[in-house]
Order: C-alpha cells, then sequence, then structure tokens
C-alpha cells in the first residue's frame, strides 16, 4: 500500500525510481532541500495503514454485495 495518500510524504528512492525528471530539475535548481519534511512517527503510518485497510475492505464489500444482490 502506498502511504503517500494518506501522509503526503514520499520516500526519496521512491521520488527518484517514479519521478526521475523532477528529481534531477529539483536537484539542479537546489530546491530539493526545501522540501524534505521529517519521518513520519510510528502513529502516523499505523493510522495511515489501519484508514487504508479499512476503506479496502469497505470497497470489497461493497462490490461483493452489488454482485450478490445483481445476481439474487
Amino acid at each position: 500500500m502506498n502511504y503517500s495518500i494518506f501522509t503526503g510524504r514520499i520516500y526519496k528512492w521512491e521520488f527518484i525510481e517514479e519521478r526521475s525528471l523532477e528529481y534531477d530539475r529539483l536537484t539542479e535548481a537546489k530546491e530539493l532541500e526545501k522540501l524534505k519534511v521529517p519521518f513520519p512517527n510510528v502513529l502516523g503510518n499505523l493510522l495511515s495503514g489501519a484508514i487504508g485497510i479499512t476503506s479496502l475492505i469497505v470497497g470489497l464489500l461493497t462490490v461483493v454485495f452489488i454482485i450478490w444482490a445483481i445476481v439474487y
């Protein structure tokens, strides 16, 4: 699961891998240091994961109930 949806943060290695052109541009313009934020705390990661998994389960159950209502 990608926690950046909930925290707004992304790891540096992930940023380089997924957005290499933007990383190069920010590095050349020396603006990358301005965007650095502290690592999210454990509670924030735990809550983000719980919200994400709960949303996934609710979404899947909704699909199952829709299909069930159509079939029966």
